[in-house]
């Protein structure tokens, strides 16, 4: 949809040139008194036309991403998931096909009136998007019994606050697929190795943590998922460090072709 305003925008300046210099030709061939009344021309803008435009733009946009193969780019703007509410379906397809065409330095509108923005590197199998200050979602293709699927990563946080993310997966046809069929939910007690240390001990460190908090981040270059416990980062330095000797974060997860699996096991 930018590109589409940017050459309206184009197509305005050009015609305003255009006159001008059909103007000064006419002056120069034929001049008039000083006194001579100008007329002056109006500009009118085709809105038929630059309508006519975007419509092909869009049409062609739909008929990109409506193919069968399953890329990051397509399940952006097809998959109606939670993280991206506040994106018009309309700007997600446009944008999903300028970023399928190469393009870089995308942003898109969103219905709070602010810019999202498609940050780099992305490809047919990674795409992420940052909404807001505060928020962004990552897209990625996973390989699955000769179907691929798209697993969706939704983290919001800043520097007042932890970073939190929630894990969704999709099908080839876009329909939710249960977590526990992907993957096996995390616990906080994963990110924690507390071999040697007495029941006791072990219970009055893990009453540190009064929630979890977990950021995953999937590889824009492999089928790799991290998972970051960030929940250690809202206590004080002293609760920090004594947790820091049992502390495993991040922990690795790779992807057997169906499901993620930690790589500690």
């Amino acid at each position: 949809m930018v590109r589409i305003f940017y050459f309206a925008l184009f197509l305005v300046a050009g015609l305003w040139m255009v006159s001008a210099a059909a103007g000064a030709s006419s002056a120069a061939a034929e001049p008039t008194p000083e006194t001579a009344e100008v007329d002056t021309d109006t500009l009118f803008i085709d809105t038929d036309s630059v309508e006519a435009v975007a419509d092909s733009f869009m049409h062609d946009a739909k008929e990109a991403l409506t193919s069968k193969e399953v890329t990051a780019y397509r399940a952006f703007a097809m998959i109606k998931d939670p993280a991206v509410t506040i994106l018009p379906a309309k700007n997600r397809m446009a944008t999903a096909y300028d970023a399928l065409l190469g393009y870089n330095n995308l942003t898109l509108p969103t219905n709070e009136g602010r810019l999202a923005e498609v940050r780099k590197p992305h490809s047919r199998s990674y795409l992420r998007v940052t909404l807001t200050t505060s928020s962004e979602v990552t897209y990625k293709v996973l390989p699955r019994g000769g179907k691929d699927i798209v697993g969706i990563a939704y983290t919001v946080g800043d520097s007042a606050t932890v970073r939190d993310s929630e894990l969704r997966f999709y099908d080839e046809r876009f329909r939710p697929i249960a977590l526990k069929r992907v993957m096996t939910p995390l616990r906080i007690e994963d990110f924690f190795d507390f071999r040697g240390v007495d029941k006791g001990m072990r219970g009055e460190l893990m009453a540190l943590l009064p929630f979890m908090a977990v950021e995953y981040s999937f590889s824009p270059d492999n089928e790799e998922l991290r998972a970051r416990l960030t929940a250690v980062e809202a206590l004080s330095r002293e609760d920090q460090q004594r947790l820091a000797p049992y502390l495993r974060s991040p922990l690795l997860l790779v992807w057997d072709g169906g499901k993620y699996r930690r790589m500690d096991k």
